[in-house]
């Protein structure tokens, strides 16, 4: 009982923070008016909307397959991996993202575990390598901010300031820092017991799914295709910089509007932090600083604003239920099955690598 407890006190909260920061975006919106602009727009440029976000996920599909293929479980002879199950993963993890927080790496991990046999551990290991790469990416861009927003930067940092307040950062970061210490304290303990102990029990369960995250982490160094990484990174996020970009052409804030593409990314930007908080798949967070953002930084009214982050967000959440329930359904991926797959794999010893298995024909 206590353990079902558990598993729903994090999803509920997240829910909570949702939904209340969802009432703050909204909070003084005359919906009259926002159902107007929303039946305005010119819904045409939909078409290359959905167009943008299947190609920039397909795209994150063929750069996580890089990452995979340089698992030593991928040794030689093994069947490579399709991008067709790459794609399926990564679209069946973004439409988990929306029932719980961070639920879809865990999700595409484990789909992709199950359908190539590949360990949890490592497959998992990838997923965080991916995302490693998104945050570098993220900080690099973060650093054009006040060059884009010029004069408004400084209008930006009030905004975060008093949405936060500037004692709240201070207690925030206060607060950071000591579990951070925590964190690392119990960490050594852990590793220390794990060290005193490892000789006794050398391939333990502990030691396997170590060995497997960390052969998925280091994927990033052993690919041998740092060009086609950074190649595929740019691109993703300039297909993020359109999917930004049109939201502003369906209801005429670009153009005569006064947006231009250096907003968009400037929105882009600002949005995606937005994401980063703990709702799920960013409900209401991201509405309420992409809308705070519009009113306070470009002048534009709640109710265009609303209309921007209601379309930009809900558009993808469409797309994303519908074409990841869709691969469900094709693949008959069950939710028993896919939380299943962490637990079998931790049973499982390492594969053996290429050099072992010729050992053990020689030695035969």
């Amino acid at each position: 009982m206590l353990q079902q407890i558990r598993k729903w006190i994090f999803p509920t909260a997240a829910l909570i923070v949702g939904i209340g920061l969802m009432y703050l975006a909204l909070r003084g919106v005359d919906f009259d008016s926002l159902w107007k602009d929303l039946a305005r727009g010119n819904y045409v440029w939909t078409i290359p909307f959905v167009g943008f976000t299947l190609i920039a996920h397909l795209i994150r599909s063929w750069r996580w397959r890089i990452l995979l293929e340089a698992l030593p479980d991928q040794r030689s002879g093994a069947p490579r991996i399709s991008l067709r199950t790459a794609y399926s993963s990564v679209m069946i993890g973004f439409m988990a993202n929306y029932a719980a927080p961070r639920l879809g790496e865990f999700v595409r991990a484990s789909h992709m575990s199950l359908r190539q046999k590949l360990r949890f551990g490592s497959v998992f290991g990838t997923v965080v390598a991916d995302r490693i790469l998104d945050m570098v990416m993220l900080g690099l861009c973060l650093l054009t901010l006040p060059l884009v927003l010029g004069g408004r930067f400084a209008n930006l940092m009030g905004l975060m300031t008093d949405a936060v307040g500037a004692d709240s950062i201070g207690r925030v970061a206060w607060i950071a820092g000591v579990i951070g210490l925590t964190l690392i304290f119990a960490g050594a303990l852990a590793i220390r017991a794990y060290r005193s102990r490892g000789n006794e029990n050398r391939y333990s369960k502990l030691e396997n799914v170590f060995t497997a995250f960390k052969d998925g982490v280091t994927s990033l160094t052993r690919s041998g295709h740092t060009v086609a990484l950074v190649t595929s990174s740019l691109v993703m996020w300039a297909c993020y910089l359109f999917l930004a970009y049109i939201p502003l052409l369906i209801f005429g804030l670009a153009g005569n509007g006064g947006l231009n593409l250096t907003d968009a990314w400037a929105l882009l930007l600002i949005g995606t932090l937005g994401i980063i908080v703990p709702s799920p798949g960013g409900v209401g967070s991201y509405h309420f600083v992409t809308i705070q953002s519009l009113v306070i930084l470009w002048g534009i009214s709640q109710e265009s604003a609303a209309s921007y982050a209601i379309f930009s967000h809900g558009a993808q959440l469409i797309l994303y239920t519908i074409v990841g329930f869709t691969f469900v359904l094709i693949e008959g991926a069950t939710w028993r099955e896919l939380k299943s797959v962490p637990a079998k794999s931790a049973t499982e010893s390492a594969l053996p690598t290429p050099n072992t298995v010729e050992k053990e024909r020689s030695n035969a």
